[in-house]
């Protein structure tokens, strides 16, 4: 088996990233979303008690404007709420609403759709391989991160 250079690992990377957010677009934005707004309901459709700001900003590697603005036009169309944290005056708890919690049924199978064109034809062996390797990349950027 043929180790990749920096170069082509680097471009299968990106054309994955390019390829996948690409289909990610297409199916959300027939559910007039964005990819961002998506993203967000995905991430909230888990926390039955909806999750800080920052949280979100966090694990979606997106600034506060941007999150704060996705936020705000996803209040506009009544899938999101913001409430001061119970435990934390200074920052917002963002939750979905009933209509969010309608629609995120239909964003999560837009992803399960995505994952379903990623994993064709690869066996579930391999592909828990896969998510073994993305964790120990993941552990090791965030190492990366602090100087770890």
């Amino acid at each position: 088996m043929k180790v990749p250079t920096m170069q082509e690992f680097w471009k299968k990377l990106k054309c994955l990233l390019s390829l996948s957010r690409s289909a990610i677009n297409d199916r959300l934005g027939q559910l007039g979303l964005t990819s961002a707004a998506g993203d967000i309901i995905f991430h909230l459709s888990g926390e039955e008690s909806g999750l800080p700001q920052e949280t979100l900003c966090q694990r979606l590697s997106i600034g506060k404007a941007a999150i704060s603005r996705t936020v705000d036009a996803l209040e506009q169309k009544g899938l999101a709420q913001r409430a001061r944290h119970p435990g934390d005056a200074r920052s917002f708890l963002v939750s979905l609403t009933k209509e969010g919690w309608g629609i995120s049924a239909q964003v999560r199978a837009a992803y399960d759709s995505v994952f379903r064109d990623i994993s064709r034809g690869i066996r579930k062996e391999d592909l828990a391989n896969v998510s073994l390797l993305l964790d120990r990349i993941l552990r090791n950027m965030a190492g990366e991160k602090t100087g770890q």
